[in-house]
C-alpha cells in the first residue's frame, strides 16, 4: 500500500512522508478502514485532487482490511484445531497404547496357542506310538534270510537282539534240507527266566513271546547223520 501511494505522490515525497507513516502504522495495527484514511491529519491538501483517486485509496484500504480479516480467521481457526487436539490427545492417546497393548496381549496368547497346538501334535503323536505297542500293531525285521549250514546235531546261536518293548518274534525257516530243525529263544525280564525251543521240521514258521529284554535266538538240527541248510528270517511284532 505505501508503496502505491509513493508511486502516486512521487513529486509530493516531502508532504506524503507523515500520511505513509499513519498508513503503515495503521496497517501493523490492523485499523485500517476509509475513515481513517479520510481523517488522516497528515493528508496534504494538493496530495489528493479527485474523487476517483480518493476511492481507489479506500478501495486499497478496504482489500488490506479483509486481508487482515481473512488471517485472522484462519489464525482463529488453527487455535481452535490446536485446542482440540489437546482436548482430545489425552484421551486418544492412552486408547491407542490401550490398543497396542491389547495387540500384545493377542499376539502373545497367539504364540502361546500355537506352543499348545505343537505340544499336542507331539503328545498326539507319543499316544499312538503307545497305542501301536499296546496293541502289537508295529514290526520290525531283525534277521533277514540269513544262510546257515549246520552238521548234524548242531546247534547255531543267531545273535543277541536287544527287545524295548513286550511283544514276539516269529522265525521262519525255508529251504532245509532236513527234517529236525528246531528254533530255541531264551530271555530274562522282570523275574521271569524265559526259554522255549520249537520244532519247526523241513520248513516253517513259530512265535515266541518277549519282554523287554537281551533275546538269544539259536537254530538247531537235530538229525543225527545229515547236515542242514537253512534259510532264516527273525520278525519282532511290538
Amino acid at each position: 500500500m505505501a508503496t502505491i501511494i509513493a508511486v502516486y505522490l512521487g513529486n509530493n515525497y516531502g508532504s506524503v512522508a507523515s500520511f505513509i507513516s499513519s498508513i503503515n502504522g495503521k496497517l501493523s495495527g490492523s485499523q485500517l478502514t476509509s475513515s481513517n484514511i479520510l481523517s488522516s491529519n497528515a493528508l496534504p491538501a494538493n496530495a489528493i485532487t479527485s474523487n476517483t483517486e480518493l476511492q481507489q485509496l479506500e478501495a486499497e484500504a478496504e482489500s488490506i482490511q479483509g486481508e487482515i480479516s481473512n488471517l485472522t480467521s484462519e489464525s482463529q481457526k488453527l487455535d481452535s484445531v490446536i485446542a482440540s487436539f489437546k482436548q482430545n490427545g489425552s484421551v486418544q492417546i492412552p486408547s491407542l497404547g490401550n490398543a497396542i497393548n491389547s495387540i500384545n496381549d493377542s499376539t502373545s496368547n497367539s504364540i502361546y496357542m500355537q506352543e499348545l497346538q505343537n505340544e499336542l501334535v507331539n503328545k498326539s503323536s507319543e499316544v499312538l506310538s503307545l497305542s501301536s505297542y499296546l496293541n502289537l500293531n508295529g514290526s520290525k525285521i531283525l534277521i533277514e534270510n540269513q544262510t546257515l549250514i549246520q552238521p548234524a546235531g548242531s546247534l547255531t546261536s543267531l545273535s543277541v537282539i536287544n527287545i524295548d518293548y513286550a511283544g514276539y518274534l516269529t522265525v521262519e525257516v525255508s529251504g532245509s534240507y532236513s527234517q529236525y530243525a528246531n528254533v530255541t529263544v531264551s530271555w530274562s525280564s522282570h523275574g521271569i527266566q524265559y526259554n522255549s525251543t520249537k520244532s519247526i521240521g523241513a520248513s516253517g514258521e513259530v512265535s515266541f513271546p518277549v519282554l523287554p529284554s537281551r533275546v538269544n535266538i539259536a537254530i538247531g538240527n537235530t538229525d543225527p547223520t545229515h547236515e542242514a541248510i537253512e534259510n532264516v528270517t527273525v520278525t519282532y511284532h511290538y
